[in-house]
């Protein structure tokens, strides 16, 4: 489990200021119109820590439906038969 928790929590913080930026620009009053621009007044107004603003409730939310998500697929890999070699496919479209 700690590997996808790690995993998850990296790109979860890594990805924050953009998530923040996005959030600001949807504002119809935001006087920012792309993300980049966002961003810049965002840390020129509150400082470079507002960019990562909410990011522990977004690793609350998000880390643990992640784990789950990366447990039970590998218990059902576990769990399942896998396929003959030479068992017919079917078509997927």
């Amino acid at each position: 489990v700690a590997p996808p928790l790690l995993l998850s929590t990296f790109v979860q913080v890594a990805n924050q200021p953009i998530i923040r930026a996005s959030i600001t620009i949807q504002n119809p009053e935001s006087p920012y119109r792309t993300v980049g621009a966002a961003m810049i007044g965002i840390r020129e107004s509150r400082g470079i820590g507002a960019l990562w603003h909410g990011t522990s409730a977004g690793i609350l939310k998000t880390v643990p439906k992640y784990c789950v998500a990366i447990f039970v697929k590998d218990f059902m890999e576990e769990l399942l038969e896998k396929p003959a070699p030479d068992a017919p496919r079917s078509e997927t479209r």
